[in-house]
């Protein structure tokens, strides 16, 4: 039998103390582990697939919002039943989200809803407003008719008025982000709903920023739902600007045909003009 050195754990219950006076550590490589087997490689080509879908969909595949999770509260769920030898999941399918309720209910039915009831209470403010654009009229048809979009969204705390007008750089041109009065709980990708405002300094910086943020080109899934949460803040911004007077009416006025003019045809059906002149300066490039 194996003795092991005493130490603080003899006398009461310490793991890490008896793990650093008793493990030896192994200097080898990795031959000593057996290989994956086929049945396991294709299980996780499986997932692998799964995986890029969910984050195409921006990090959320499907969520269970009726259920609470419990250890008992889902049906077997299996990735590929047939091939698997150790089973069951979290849920009743792979990469399905479960709900844990330990802040309230409430708190989760919030979250999920949230984005919903608050995109239909812009537009009925917009609506109401006794000014109507054009641009602002289709930008109001594009986010209703897009709201099934926002089916399986995750939410997060966000800043709530990311743009360049709100970095700055200290002396050693390292960046920082202010104001935080309009901090709330959304779609993480809801923060670019701003990037107008970065767009018309920088075309450069928008598509910098995109790509630093998806580590690469933005999902496919990101630019319709790019364009349905500028909307939402376009015409949002009608009812503030309205009381403030004619200057910031007129601003908002400017950027709303800016942003429609990202695109060539319908609004929100392509990749914006400002996005894909990276492209063509590239094309440009080449061809010289």
């Amino acid at each position: 039998m194996k003795e092991f050195i005493s130490g603080h754990w003899s006398h009461t219950v310490d793991v890490q103390d008896f793990i650093q006076r008793n493990y030896t550590p192994y200097d080898g490589d990795e031959s000593f582990l057996t290989p994956p087997t086929q049945r396991t490689r294709e299980l996780w080509d499986e997932v692998k697939v799964l995986l890029e879908k969910e984050r195409q969909a921006g990090g959320v595949l499907d969520v269970d919002a009726s259920t609470i999770s419990d250890i008992d509260a889902y049906a077997p769920g299996y990735i590929d039943k047939d091939k698997e030898v150790i089973v069951g999941l979290q849920t009743d399918a792979p990469l399905k989200r479960a709900i844990m309720p330990f802040g309230g209910i409430r708190m989760v039915k919030k979250s999920l809803e949230a984005y919903g009831r608050k995109m239909a209470r812009r537009v009925e403010s917009y609506r109401a407003c006794p000014l109507h654009l054009p641009e602002l009229d289709e930008f109001a048809a594009y986010a209703l008719d897009s709201a099934a979009l926002l089916s399986g969204r995750p939410s997060t705390f966000q800043h709530g008025d990311y743009s360049v007008a709100n970095m700055v750089l200290d002396a050693a041109f390292r960046l920082g982000v202010i104001d935080f009065d309009r901090m709330d709980y959304g779609d993480p990708w809801e923060e670019f709903s701003r990037l107008p405002w970065s767009v018309a300094c920088s075309p450069a910086f928008s598509r910098a920023l995109l790509r630093a943020y998806f580590r690469g080109e933005p999902p496919d899934a990101f630019w319709p739902l790019l364009a349905l949460y500028v909307a939402v803040n376009q015409i949002s911004s009608l009812p503030w600007a309205i009381p403030r007077g004619g200057e910031q009416v007129e601003i908002l006025r400017r950027q709303a045909r800016q942003v429609r003019a990202w695109y060539d045809g319908p609004y929100g059906l392509s990749r914006p003009t400002w996005y894909r002149q990276d492209e063509a300066d590239e094309a440009n490039h080449i061809e010289r």
